[in-house]
């Protein structure tokens, strides 16, 4: 399995999205946002650790927000600000 494949499954069980339907539906746009958001993470010299549970969790709740972002404006959650800084102070 490859990462961004792991990646799409933890984020379909976040949203709590199942079945054959689902599978074909949702898969193009929740691997754009993963794909998106690992190049953000490479633009800000983040390694992509495949091993690192830290990252694949950031990385998994940062497309849960943007997926279910609902154009209001504001700022991303301050959880997700946190773990962005920890990742780029200590990756």
């Amino acid at each position: 399995m490859d990462f961004i494949t792991k990646l799409l499954d933890l984020v379909k069980v976040r949203l709590g999205i199942a079945g054959e339907v689902a599978v074909t539906d949702f898969d193009a746009i929740l691997t754009a946002l993963i794909r998106a958001c690992l190049s953000d993470l490479e633009d800000l010299k983040i390694d992509i650790d495949e091993n690192n549970n830290f990252l694949i969790y950031y990385i998994v709740d940062y497309v849960v927000y943007f997926y279910n972002d609902t154009d209001e404006k504001g700022s991303v959650p301050k959880h997700l600000r946190y773990r962005l800084q920890r990742l780029l102070l200590w990756g």
